[in-house]
Protein backbone atom coordinates (compact mmCIF):
# COMPACT_ATOMS: atom_id res chain seq x y z
CA UNK A 1 0.00 0.00 0.00
CA UNK A 2 1.57 3.30 -1.14
CA UNK A 3 0.35 6.91 -1.18
CA UNK A 4 1.20 9.66 -3.65
CA UNK A 5 3.26 11.44 -0.95
CA UNK A 6 5.55 8.40 -0.66
CA UNK A 7 4.10 6.97 2.57
CA UNK A 8 3.77 3.21 2.46
CA UNK A 9 3.20 0.07 4.51
CA UNK A 10 5.13 -3.17 4.09
CA UNK A 11 3.62 -6.20 5.79
CA UNK A 12 5.75 -8.64 7.84
CA UNK A 13 8.94 -7.00 6.56
CA UNK A 14 10.94 -7.52 9.77
CA UNK A 15 11.31 -10.65 11.91
CA UNK A 16 10.44 -9.64 15.49
CA UNK A 17 9.46 -13.11 16.67
CA UNK A 18 12.31 -13.28 19.20
CA UNK A 19 11.46 -9.98 20.94
CA UNK A 20 9.56 -10.26 24.21
CA UNK A 21 8.39 -7.78 26.85
CA UNK A 22 11.47 -8.57 28.96
CA UNK A 23 13.63 -7.08 26.15
CA UNK A 24 11.49 -3.94 26.09
CA UNK A 25 11.70 -3.58 29.90
CA UNK A 26 15.49 -4.06 29.65
CA UNK A 27 15.62 -1.15 27.17
CA UNK A 28 13.47 1.04 29.45
CA UNK A 29 15.56 0.21 32.54
CA UNK A 30 18.83 0.97 30.77
CA UNK A 31 17.65 4.27 29.25
CA UNK A 32 16.09 5.42 32.54
CA UNK A 33 19.34 4.65 34.35
CA UNK A 34 21.29 6.60 31.71
CA UNK A 35 18.67 9.41 31.74
CA UNK A 36 18.01 8.94 28.02
CA UNK A 37 14.23 8.84 28.06
CA UNK A 38 11.13 11.06 27.98
CA UNK A 39 7.46 10.55 28.74
CA UNK A 40 4.40 11.84 26.91
CA UNK A 41 1.60 12.62 29.32
CA UNK A 42 -1.52 14.63 28.64
CA UNK A 43 -1.85 17.80 30.70
CA UNK A 44 -3.91 16.74 33.72
CA UNK A 45 -7.34 18.26 34.16
CA UNK A 46 -8.40 19.28 37.68
CA UNK A 47 -10.85 16.37 37.90
CA UNK A 48 -7.98 13.88 37.17
CA UNK A 49 -5.84 15.03 40.12
CA UNK A 50 -6.49 12.74 43.09
CA UNK A 51 -3.74 14.06 45.38
CA UNK A 52 -0.89 16.52 45.16
CA UNK A 53 2.23 17.23 47.20
CA UNK A 54 5.32 19.32 46.44
CA UNK A 55 7.04 16.29 44.91
CA UNK A 56 4.26 14.13 43.47
CA UNK A 57 0.92 14.22 41.72
CA UNK A 58 -1.47 11.26 41.87
CA UNK A 59 -3.59 11.11 38.71
CA UNK A 60 -6.38 8.87 37.46
CA UNK A 61 -5.41 9.06 33.79
CA UNK A 62 -3.98 6.39 31.46
CA UNK A 63 -0.25 5.81 31.93
CA UNK A 64 2.02 7.92 29.74
CA UNK A 65 3.95 6.71 26.75
CA UNK A 66 7.64 6.20 27.47
CA UNK A 67 10.18 7.18 24.83
CA UNK A 68 13.55 5.47 25.13
CA UNK A 69 16.05 7.68 23.34
CA UNK A 70 19.42 6.07 24.03
CA UNK A 71 21.49 4.10 21.54
CA UNK A 72 21.51 0.94 23.69
CA UNK A 73 19.79 -1.96 21.93
CA UNK A 74 19.05 -5.24 23.69
CA UNK A 75 20.48 -8.24 21.84
CA UNK A 76 17.12 -9.06 20.20
CA UNK A 77 16.83 -5.50 18.80
CA UNK A 78 20.29 -5.44 17.14
CA UNK A 79 19.44 -7.22 13.85
CA UNK A 80 16.51 -4.84 13.33
CA UNK A 81 18.56 -1.73 14.16
CA UNK A 82 21.29 -2.90 11.76
CA UNK A 83 18.71 -3.56 9.03
CA UNK A 84 17.30 -0.03 9.26
CA UNK A 85 20.78 1.52 9.16
CA UNK A 86 20.98 0.16 5.59
CA UNK A 87 18.13 2.55 4.71
CA UNK A 88 20.04 5.57 6.06
CA UNK A 89 18.17 5.62 9.36
CA UNK A 90 20.77 6.85 11.83
CA UNK A 91 18.58 7.28 14.94
CA UNK A 92 16.09 5.07 16.68
CA UNK A 93 13.67 5.50 19.56
CA UNK A 94 11.53 2.94 21.34
CA UNK A 95 7.98 4.04 22.18
CA UNK A 96 6.26 2.01 24.89
CA UNK A 97 2.66 2.27 26.09
CA UNK A 98 1.01 -0.03 28.59
CA UNK A 99 -2.67 0.52 27.84
CA UNK A 100 -5.22 1.75 25.34
CA UNK A 101 -5.45 5.52 25.15
CA UNK A 102 -1.91 6.25 26.35
CA UNK A 103 -0.72 9.72 25.39
CA UNK A 104 1.00 10.32 22.06
CA UNK A 105 2.34 13.34 20.19
CA UNK A 106 -1.01 13.45 18.37
CA UNK A 107 -1.12 14.62 14.76
CA UNK A 108 2.36 15.85 13.83
CA UNK A 109 5.08 15.70 11.20
CA UNK A 110 8.82 15.15 11.43
CA UNK A 111 11.76 16.90 9.81
CA UNK A 112 13.36 13.54 8.91
CA UNK A 113 12.11 10.48 7.10
CA UNK A 114 10.63 7.99 9.58
CA UNK A 115 10.24 4.21 9.50
CA UNK A 116 8.06 2.67 12.21
CA UNK A 117 8.13 -1.00 13.17
CA UNK A 118 5.93 -2.44 15.93
CA UNK A 119 7.84 -5.07 17.90
CA UNK A 120 5.19 -5.99 20.50
CA UNK A 121 1.45 -5.34 20.17
CA UNK A 122 -0.63 -3.63 17.51
CA UNK A 123 -0.82 0.10 16.71
CA UNK A 124 -2.72 2.24 14.25
CA UNK A 125 -1.70 5.37 12.38
CA UNK A 126 -3.57 7.90 10.32
CA UNK A 127 -1.20 9.18 7.64
CA UNK A 128 -2.02 11.99 5.18
CA UNK A 129 -2.96 10.55 1.76
CA UNK A 130 -2.50 6.98 3.03
CA UNK A 131 -5.42 7.00 5.46
CA UNK A 132 -5.75 4.84 8.53
CA UNK A 133 -3.51 1.79 8.74
CA UNK A 134 -3.14 -0.86 11.40
CA UNK A 135 0.29 -2.33 12.01
CA UNK A 136 1.15 -5.70 13.49
CA UNK A 137 4.58 -6.65 14.83
CA UNK A 138 7.05 -6.84 11.95
CA UNK A 139 5.14 -4.47 9.65
CA UNK A 140 6.93 -1.30 8.54
CA UNK A 141 5.33 2.10 8.00
CA UNK A 142 7.46 4.53 5.97
CA UNK A 143 6.63 8.22 6.37
CA UNK A 144 8.58 10.81 4.37
CA UNK A 145 9.65 13.99 6.14
CA UNK A 146 6.96 16.64 6.65
CA UNK A 147 4.05 14.19 6.10
CA UNK A 148 1.50 14.47 8.90
CA UNK A 149 0.63 11.33 10.85
CA UNK A 150 -1.10 10.42 14.11
CA UNK A 151 -0.62 7.26 16.21
CA UNK A 152 -3.56 5.39 17.77
CA UNK A 153 -2.73 3.22 20.79
CA UNK A 154 -4.99 0.15 21.02
CA UNK A 155 -3.33 -1.47 24.02
CA UNK A 156 0.08 -2.47 25.32
CA UNK A 157 2.63 -1.91 22.58
CA UNK A 158 6.27 -1.23 21.83
CA UNK A 159 7.49 0.20 18.54
CA UNK A 160 10.86 1.06 17.11
CA UNK A 161 10.84 4.40 15.33
CA UNK A 162 13.79 5.01 13.01
CA UNK A 163 14.64 8.36 11.48
CA UNK A 164 17.21 9.79 9.16
CA UNK A 165 17.73 12.58 6.69
CA UNK A 166 18.71 10.21 3.88
CA UNK A 167 16.68 10.67 0.71
CA UNK A 168 17.14 7.00 -0.15
CA UNK A 169 14.43 4.42 -0.46
CA UNK A 170 12.23 5.40 2.47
Amino acid sequence: MKAANGSRVSRRKVDVSNIIWDDVIDKINYDVQMQEFSVIHDKPQKHNVLAKTKERILLNTPPPTIICEGSYAPYSFKPIVDQFKLYGMDQFHTYVSFCKGSSTFGRHNDIDNVMICPIVGKIGYTVDELGRVELDPGDVLCIPRYVYHEPHVYGPRAILSFSGAADGNV
